[in-house]
């Protein structure tokens, strides 16, 4: 932004040097050096940095171009304003002391060249007001996005920790099932096959000795197997979630992990009763929306999908729809050509519509609705 005030400063030092020589170059050898000396002290203010040198390197600038106005060249006072407005300072408190340098300056200025003095007093303030304004808005700019920049990386490094919490409190979990489990089966099962083992032994040796007490410890082990096997089955039960919760929350967290990836919105929804899935059909289901998910990340430039799974009386409704750009031809591809032989071995049919965004129908006949207690 400083170069439009160094063109200023240019253009006003090309009009003092053209009417110089028109006047007919009085103490040439003298003017030239000054206004050489003019350019170095300027190329000077841009290359330092710190505020208080450029400052220092403005007062002797004023005091140069004073010097050059009174005892070589007159004209040469036309670069005094731009000079005060870069000296008095940027921030709008000291606009007015801008003006006031301007207006005092201006008793000081002989009538012949009053009136371009005015003009460059205008013009100078017009062009600095115009690119410290410009410099403020850009500083902002910078200053906002610097903010942003920042609080991206807090959010970014806040949701690095929360997977890695998530990711570690999965694991945690599993280590507590799994001990939990080990528990179980050493407070139980272990202590019931030792006591079985032990009176297996004793039995083995009063079989040549007391047969019917022998009959008696092998009786009783059977009773404790018996009742080992029992907990074994229980633990188990325990342990398996039902298949229909299974099937629910294997869904839930596919289409949140598409969600994460994609950035696309998703829905899902399920009515009726799940009990009536089986295991089977439950990984149809998964394998086809997992497809039709796959293509909507792919190709349909959606914003948002809508996953709807309806049980009727004799069969299942899945739908996956997306509000993407569609198509009025539907080129089947080895995805849904998938769906279509996975639905098809359970006798249903697969039904695409890309006419309002994409979607795709999967009709499942129901198998047997499982009794409550089975395993």
């Amino acid at each position: 932004m400083e170069g439009w005030i160094i063109l200023y400063e240019f253009s006003i030092l090309i009009y003092c040097i053209s009417n110089y020589v028109q006047s007919g170059m009085k103490n040439s050898t003298f003017a030239i050096s000054i206004i050489l000396s003019y350019i170095c002290i300027k190329i000077c203010y841009y290359i330092f940095s710190r505020s208080k040198h450029k400052n220092i390197i403005l007062i002797v600038t004023l005091m140069l171009i004073l010097f050059q106005c009174t005892y070589v060249y007159n004209l040469i006072i036309l670069l005094l304003p731009i000079n005060i407005y870069m000296l008095i300072g940027k921030s709008d408190q000291h606009k007015w002391i801008n003006a006031l340098a301007i207006i005092i300056s201006v008793h000081f200025i002989k009538h012949d060249i009053l009136q371009e003095y005015i003009l460059a007093a205008i013009l100078g303030y017009l062009v600095y007001t115009l690119v410290n304004s410009s410099f403020s808005k850009i500083q902002r700019l910078i200053e906002e996005n610097e903010s942003l920049k920042n609080k991206n990386t807090i959010l970014s490094n806040k949701l690095n920790k929360d997977l890695q919490f998530h990711k570690q409190f999965k694991y945690m979990s599993r280590l507590e099932e799994r001990n939990k489990i080990a528990q179980e089966i050493h407070d139980k099962i272990g202590h019931t096959l030792s006591g079985g083992i032990m009176q297996l032994e004793a039995a083995k040796l009063l079989l040549e000795i007391d047969i019917p007490k022998s009959k008696s410890m092998i009786q009783n082990t059977i009773n404790v197997l018996r009742e080992g096997l029992d907990n074994i089955r229980i633990t188990l039960k325990n342990i398996k979630p039902p298949s229909e919760q299974l099937g629910i929350n294997k869904l839930k967290l596919l289409i949140q992990e598409f969600s994460f990836n994609s950035g696309i919105k998703s829905n899902f929804l399920y009515n009726g009763n799940i009990n009536k899935i089986t295991p089977r059909q439950w990984k149809l289901i998964y394998d086809n929306i997992n497809e039709a998910l796959t293509n909507t990340m792919k190709y349909s430039k959606a914003s948002k999908v809508n996953v709807n799974i309806e049980i009727h009386n004799k069969i299942i409704k899945l739908e996956v729809k997306d509000d993407g750009i569609g198509s009025n031809t539907v080129i089947k591809g080895l995805g849904i050509a998938g769906m279509e032989d996975r639905v098809g071995n359970e006798g249903g049919q697969v039904i695409v519509d890309g006419t309002q965004g994409f979607s795709v129908i999967s009709i499942i006949p129901l198998g047997q609705v499982r009794k409550a207690g089975d395993s």
